[in-house]
């Protein structure tokens, strides 16, 4: 705006407040346009599954783009761009905005690995065991890193390392820059949830039944503890606790400094497998469940605050935005029901199940579905 052209005033002592009040209001402007990202699996490497974004009104659909073979993966978000991978091993970058297509990247394999985006690069594995850094700006390979088998897991980035877990049982640290191995940790078993990471270590659990705080510096065990099942979700660190579901139907929170377990609870009376990855805000729980049913629990004591029933299988890691919560189920829906008491508000047909999780961002919910379709969905005003 050019300040010569605001009105002349009578009053001098005016015109400082009038620019100061245009120079506020614009700028309080731009910073809800901005919005925040979702850079990676459940938004951060804290893996909370909170956005601060909150999606007023009835969601509008703004755009879908069809990939045509089964999207699985969860997309991320970054500067006004998604990225997401497919079945096929075909990798996309579009526009937030309208959905159209920036540039497309083909992996060896099937993509399921949920993408990270850091500092211009966008990071994922497929289930060659082909670990993939691409430029953000145009799709280019920067590096590539070769695993003993398949990746599942999402990449946790933070500062220059990058941490990812993998099917032959290895948590990796790798230079996000460069793609070097920094360092190892092997497990007894396969990696299949996301790497977690608290202060001074990343988190990880697998098929061997323990949950495990490897040294982010150097790779040293620092202390492991047995929760008797697989742990296929990630964790979630908030403070000094930790929140993880095992595959079995129980849910546990664990001391992030002793690995002191403080409750061990199941999630129902049939206790439901559980792959789907927890969203924690506040005192509150979000757990899909392979019984259909998304619920909400205590993180202080484990008891059931609500439940919300679907027609299928809720794989789909619930995202918490503002007030509500988010999540697909496998009978074909997209849901928004309250965090407060579970009442559903708003729900979309996509006509095919859903396993992806949703990603918040800038006032928009990109999520993908088994058919091969990505919706991005806006939010009112």
């Amino acid at each position: 705006m050019n300040v010569a052209m605001l009105p002349e005033t009578r009053n001098s002592t005016m015109r400082p407040r009038l620019f100061v009040g245009i120079l506020l209001t614009l700028w309080i402007g731009s910073a809800q346009a901005a919005g925040e990202d979702w850079p990676m699996f459940r938004g951060d490497p804290s893996r909370q599954g909170v956005s601060e974004e909150r999606l007023r009104g009835k969601l509008k659909l703004a755009w879908v783009h069809e990939m045509n073979a089964p999207v699985r993966c969860s997309a991320a978000t970054a500067n006004e761009s998604v990225f997401v991978g497919n079945d096929e091993g075909l990798f996309i970058c579009l526009s937030l905005e309208d959905g159209k297509k920036r540039w497309t990247f083909k992996a060896k394999g099937a993509i399921e690995s949920s993408p990270a985006v850091k500092e211009g690069r966008v990071f994922f594995g497929d289930d060659w065991g082909l670990f993939y850094a691409l430029d953000e700006s145009n799709g280019e390979e920067l590096w590539r890193f070769e695993a003993g088998d398949k990746f599942v897991a999402s990449p946790a980035v933070e500062g220059s390392s990058l941490f990812i877990g993998s099917y032959d049982s290895f948590l990796y640290c790798l230079d996000a820059s460069e793609g070097t191995l920094r360092w190892k940790h092997e497990s007894d078993a396969q990696i299949h949830c996301s790497p977690c990471l608290s202060q001074d270590a990343a988190l990880t659990g697998g098929c061997d039944g323990f949950l495990r705080w490897v040294n982010k510096k150097d790779g040293a065990l620092l202390r492991k503890v047995e929760v008797r099942d697989v742990v296929a979700a990630t964790p979630v660190c908030v403070g000094d606790r930790i929140y993880i579901a095992v595959l079995e139907g129980r849910i546990l929170c664990l001391d992030a400094n002793t690995g002191e377990v403080f409750w061990d609870e199941p999630v129902g009376k049939e206790t439901p497998e559980l792959m789907a990855s927890p969203a924690v805000k506040g005192n509150r729980w979000i757990q899909g469940a392979r019984d259909g049913r998304v619920r909400c629990f205590d993180t202080d004591t484990g008891k059931l605050i609500w439940s919300f029933e679907t027609k299928g299988d809720v794989d789909s890691s619930p995202v918490v935005a503002g007030k509500d919560v988010f999540f697909g189920s496998m009978d074909g829906n997209l849901y928004r029901v309250s965090l407060e008491d579970g009442k559903s508000s708003w729900q979309f047909p996509a006509a095919s199940p859903i396993a992806a999780s949703p990603a918040v961002s800038r006032n928009r919910l990109v999520i993908g579905t088994e058919d091969g379709a990505v919706y991005c969905f806006k939010g009112g005003n």
